[in-house]
């Protein structure tokens, strides 16, 4: 007898995938080298163990006239009540010259910090690892899985409502904001005040004032609407408005650009003035056509 009639056998289980609704015996089998070397053995000598050929690993060759249809095979999980406790697959070494046999268990994988598998292209070698290795997990071992399990799920479901209560959070903030400086806002005064935090709230509207110049300047610049790029060259004033581009000099420079540039060029570098502009660089200016309107 050999792997391909093993195949046949009750204990090998093939995906349904892979069958795609037909029976086993709808089929020829391959069991790909150098796995035929030893399928039949392992096979037949622990019949209580099941041989699962994963999904991708059964591939399926067109019945002809002539012929049945034919599933390749190059791996097998294997399972002991219920538990998978290793895995018969193959391995191309070219400092070998083909596939040799590639063992995995979870002893094998706790032995071998480095590599995950036993790999050898003696069949005999195979076998031995096979009976000596593939054993159900011991206690400890399953505890530890668990243990694994149930931090993993509970991180899992930790970081999903951490993530839901800040998305919740986050929509309501704009009406806490609103309730807190605009409906309430004396009541929220003196509870800063109480707690020591008023400093920190008149920062907080300071900063906020900031914020709304920086994003005006920044609204209309990116628009291109309503502002004029202006650059130090040589003494002259490079100024672009829209699409035209216009040079002055100190006498020709229009006055509402004069007076702008000048309170500009007091500050320092990305540093912007409300209703006036910015000063990008020493020689780089935006100036604003017109004073934002506050709300």
């Amino acid at each position: 007898m050999d792997a391909s009639t093993a195949m046949t056998l009750s204990n090998v289980i093939i995906s349904d995938k892979t069958l795609q609704g037909k029976r086993k015996s709808d089929f020829d089998f391959v069991v790909e080298k150098p796995l035929n070397e030893i399928m039949w053995k392992v096979i037949t000598e622990n019949p209580t163990w099941e041989f699962r050929v994963p999904e991708y690993y059964g591939q399926i060759k067109s019945a002809t006239a002539d012929e049945k249809a034919r599933i390749t095979v190059t791996k097998f999980v294997v399972c002991k009540d219920g538990e998978v406790v290793g895995a018969i697959d193959r391995d191309y070494r070219y400092d070998q010259g083909g596939y040799v046999f590639s063992i995995t268990s979870n002893t094998i994988r706790s032995e071998r910090e480095r590599v995950g598998a036993y790999r050898t292209k003696d069949a005999k070698k195979a076998l031995a690892a096979i009976k000596k290795t593939f054993n159900p997990k011991s206690m400890t071992e399953r505890m530890n899985d668990a243990l694994g399990e149930a931090a993993r799920a509970i991180s899992r479901q930790a970081g999903r409502k951490r993530g839901d209560y800040a998305n919740n959070m986050h929509k309501l903030m704009p009406l806490m904001k609103n309730f807190v400086l605009d409906v309430k806002a004396d009541e929220f005064k003196q509870y800063a005040m109480g707690n020591g935090q008023l400093t920190l709230l008149s920062q907080l509207r300071a900063t906020g004032l900031e914020m709304l110049t920086v994003e005006d300047i920044e609204t209309k610049f990116k628009s291109g609407k309503d502002t004029s790029l202006v650059l130090l060259s040589n003494g002259k004033y490079v100024v672009k408005t829209g699409d035209e581009v216009q040079l002055y000099d100190d006498n020709t420079l229009p006055v509402d650009m004069r007076g702008k540039l000048g309170m500009l060029k007091l500050v320092e570098p990305e540093q912007m003035i409300e209703g006036v502009g910015c000063r990008a660089t020493a020689e780089v200016f935006v100036l604003l056509s017109a004073a934002r309107e506050l709300a």
